[in-house]
């Protein structure tokens, strides 16, 4: 069990909501606020996040105490991969980071970023690149009627402003099953730096939502532009060139910290990969944290990432729904990074 006591000292807005995003929990994590279960999440190796409610006095009223519990079990449960059969630590609790976040009615849960620029390797330096990013927000209300704004803000690798533009949500908004979404495509003018190992130039993007002429929410995020493909007989090409990929494995396990490495840990053995010459990591057996992931991007380390699925063989309707959130979870989390070129499904 994990405690903390947290104290809202009565200044928020009235639209204010608060948020617990837990970064990874192995392997069944429940929250409980003020003794009520809010959430329960099953896979250890994904991000998962809970609205924080009182379930009684409103978090605008004066001194508001939210008493958060996290329960969470490593116990062997044949329906979460990874099995337990395999020949490495499945390790228990919290392994990574826990944070709190306020923000205001609306809230960009998650940022899907698909930039696309020329293949051709001669002239893609001179053509606009087309960034295509989709939003799916939470909102208390429902979007179309209401007057809420978007701002998107492109930065380049040396941080320079390089497009801007507003758009109102209800312009931009569409449903896409339960999911409340909002895309748009940003173009960014020539001259382009494009990402690879040597020069790993990232962008990124802001995106500020606005709602009564307030900030309801901001996410700003990094991508690269970059091309991949395979050749038919089998050759890899990164922005049109032929690259080989030289690397290792890696697990997110240390020595006197188990799955919970710090920062500086995790920095320290993948840049020593690349001084050794290594352009690739094989992130074995399961998806790691958004730093490990940040880190390559920066480094220029190309990545397979894969779903923890070995040994275990295939289980019943309910391991297959969760293995699929697990996978979802994965592409949703991870996708707009430029370092992953490989989704795997399981274990080699």
């Amino acid at each position: 069990w994990y405690r903390a006591k947290l104290l809202i000292p009565g200044i928020l807005s009235r639209h204010t909501r608060l948020w617990l995003l837990v970064e990874r929990a192995a392997m069944h994590a429940k929250a409980y606020v003020n003794g009520k279960q809010v959430s329960e999440h099953k896979g250890g190796y994904t991000m998962f996040v809970t609205e924080l409610k009182t379930g009684g006095p409103s978090l605008h009223a004066s001194n508001v105490s939210l008493d958060v519990h996290l329960a969470i079990s490593n116990l062997h449960d044949a329906n979460i991969v990874p099995s337990d059969k395999n020949d490495f630590v499945l390790f228990g609790g919290l392994t990574g980071s826990v944070f709190v976040e306020a923000t205001g009615p609306i809230r960009i849960s998650t940022m899907l970023i698909t930039p696309n620029v020329s293949r051709d390797p001669l002239t893609a330096l001179q053509h606009p690149a087309s960034v295509q990013v989709t939003l799916i927000l939470d909102a208390t209300f429902d979007l179309e009627e209401k007057e809420a704004f978007i701002v998107w803000s492109v930065f380049d690798p040396q941080g320079s402003l390089v497009v801007e533009k507003k758009e109102r949500v209800g312009d931009r908004l569409y449903t896409d099953g339960k999911a409340v979404k909002v895309s748009s495509t940003i173009e960014v003018q020539p001259p382009l730096l494009l990402w690879d190992p040597d020069h790993p130039n990232l962008y990124s993007i802001k995106a500020r939502i606005l709602y009564l002429d307030k900030v309801s929410h901001v996410r700003e995020e990094t991508f690269g532009l970059r091309w991949i493909e395979f050749t038919e007989s089998g050759l890899f090409k990164l922005n049109g060139k032929v690259l080989k990929l030289w690397g290792s494995n890696r697990h997110d396990d240390w020595a006197g910290a188990g799955s919970a490495v710090s920062d500086k840990l995790a920095r320290q053995e993948l840049t020593q990969m690349r001084r050794v010459g290594f352009n690739f990591v094989r992130l074995a057996h399961y998806p790691q944290r958004d730093v490990v992931l940040s880190i390559c991007d920066s480094i220029g380390l190309l990545v397979w990432e894969e779903l923890p699925w070995s040994r275990g063989g295939v289980g019943n309707s309910t391991w297959l729904l969760q293995t699929k959130v697990q996978l979802q979870e994965i592409v949703h989390q991870h996708y707009i990074l430029p370092s992953i070129v490989f989704w795997g499904l399981g274990n080699e």
